[in-house]
């Protein structure tokens, strides 16, 4: 059997936590993702799309092409009225946090 670790980002920082560090502490034992934002111990998991919160998207997904990240982003969003909005929120962090937009 293989043992691997996921990592919950949303709440990671939430209790405090940098996600970053948490990702390169995983290292090639990282097997799965929870995407999502908020602001900290003080706001708790609210489960925002990535850059609506205070999470450092862009180093945490340097984090994970440091240490080869094999895996899927799997967003966890509340829900939202607009599933439309909501696909192109987070297809947007997405290219902002890959670094795939100017």
């Amino acid at each position: 059997a293989y043992v691997g670790i996921c990592i919950d980002a949303g709440h990671v920082h939430c209790v405090g936590l940098d996600v970053t560090e948490a990702v390169l502490q995983a290292g090639n034992r990282l097997r799965h993702l929870h995407i999502a934002d908020n602001h900290g111990p003080e706001e708790g998991d609210v489960h925002l799309i990535p850059y609506e919160g205070t999470i450092d998207w862009r180093s945490f997904y340097q984090a994970l092409e440091r240490v080869d990240y094999p895996g899927v982003l799997m967003y966890e969003i509340i829900h939202r009225p607009n599933i439309n909005q909501v696909l192109k929120q987070v297809t947007e962090s997405y290219a902002q946090m890959s670094g795939r937009v100017a």
